[in-house]
């Protein structure tokens, strides 16, 4: 019988379930939906601070896809705090971005007016990196002109 206990009590520290586990653990993919939506209301009077909380929270579970939309959706709709561009700021090291992705991000950043060295800096090394081949990047070319 102590072993039926001991694993339910292990069963509610490893659910996939983020209310039964005691964690705040959140789906990336869940709060960018969250995000898009509360960015396509006109007129919003709501507060992005509780979405900004889950990203804070959450971010280390971001992969270079998501991270690329969270970035380009805030800077897009120039929304964000200070303290969470900051994160995203010092957060881009851990992504493999690719060249695609880090233009994307450097034109919205230069776009939307904000700028930040690391996003700045590890953008333009991946674009310069020539790590594609000719072939996309001229395919790249092509389709933003």
């Amino acid at each position: 019988m102590k072993s039926i206990f001991k694993i339910n009590r292990l069963k509610k520290y490893f659910s996939t379930n983020s209310t039964c586990s005691g964690l705040s653990y959140e789906f990336p993919d869940i709060i960018l939906k969250d995000l898009k939506e509360f960015l396509m209301i006109k007129n919003n009077s709501n507060s992005l601070n509780p979405i900004e909380n889950r990203i804070i929270n959450n971010i280390h579970y971001f992969d270079s896809d998501q991270y690329t939309d969270l970035v380009t959706l805030l800077a897009s709709h120039s929304k964000g705090t200070v303290d969470l561009w900051d994160l995203l700021n010092r957060k881009i090291g851990d992504y493999e971005l690719n060249f695609i992705q880090a233009t994307e991000i450097k034109n919205l950043m230069f776009d939307s007016g904000k700028y930040f060295n690391e996003i700045d800096w590890y953008c333009s090394r991946v674009i310069y990196s020539l790590k594609e081949s000719e072939s996309q990047r001229s395919t790249f070319n092509m389709i933003k002109h």
